[in-house]
């Protein structure tokens, strides 16, 4: 499947996404759920990139195979200005969330709200040695944020949940498990994208 990469397109798709996560919180409703559509906005330029290659696609009649598959098109995986633009409105997504939090106390302990805050700021040195990385023409930099594992979400639905240190065991296992699917995305997905091709072959030939 084609993608428009023209940087004008790219541009529209990252600013959407922007927007989506500034209005979102500033619309008049429960912290909580604000907190969950500002996670879940990331739907949002991935959609837009699935939308344009089904509307590009030089399939007249696209089938059930290309629509199951178009969600992990290797094209989109390997698209680094996505991800480049994906990373930075994660990376303010989460900034926005924080706000919300010291906002609204209570939602989660003070001590955890440091924690959010030392694992954001971290995450962030990280973002920007990426961004730095890919500005250097660097191929597929992404490796490089396997330092600096994104749990931040994990860690906020764990703390909103009441869990603390008591449960550091919890804690251990959501960044085993994250950094191994960070592992798999970054370095094993041209296996992945293989399988899913055969897999579309195989419902197309039924």
């Amino acid at each position: 499947m084609y993608f428009d990469r023209s940087e004008q397109f790219d541009k529209r798709v990252f600013y959407t996404r922007f927007v989506v996560q500034i209005l979102l919180s500033i619309l008049p409703i429960n912290p909580v759920l604000k907190i969950i559509l500002i996670l879940l906005s990331d739907v949002v330029d991935s959609g837009m990139y699935q939308i344009r290659s089904m509307i590009d696609t030089p399939h007249s009649n696209p089938t059930i195979a290309d629509y199951i598959t178009s969600a992990y098109s290797n094209d989109l995986t390997e698209n680094d200005k996505y991800q480049t633009y994906d990373k930075t409105n994660d990376t303010i997504g989460y900034y926005i969330v924080l706000y919300i939090l010291f906002m609204n106390k209570g939602i989660v302990r003070p001590i955890h709200l440091k924690i959010l805050t030392i694992l954001l700021i971290y995450r962030t040195v990280g973002v920007f040695y990426y961004l730095y990385r890919y500005t250097q023409g660097v191929k597929h930099p992404r490796e490089k944020l396997l330092y600096t594992v994104d749990v931040y979400k994990e860690f906020l639905l764990l703390f909103y949940l009441g869990y603390g240190f008591k449960h550091f065991y919890l804690f251990g296992i959501v960044i085993i498990l994250k950094w191994l699917l960070d592992y798999i995305y970054h370095y094993r997905r041209l296996l992945i994208m293989e399988y899913i091709r055969e897999l579309k072959q195989t419902i197309r030939s039924m």
